[in-house]
């Protein structure tokens, strides 16, 4: 569940100072709608800042 964890900060951050922020994002957004295709995140887990 570390990852998960991860995933989230990384949304979550917003750290658009980088230069590839909208790639990562578009990466980060497609591992958790995969996730949530097979049942292991919900979107109980994410804050609303997610």
């Amino acid at each position: 569940m570390d990852g998960i964890i991860v995933l989230t900060r990384l949304v979550e951050s917003g750290t658009k100072l980088l230069s590839h922020y909208s790639e990562m994002l578009a990466f980060t957004l497609t591992a958790f709608l995969e996730l949530m295709d097979h049942g292991i995140v919900s979107w109980d887990m994410v804050s609303i800042t997610f």
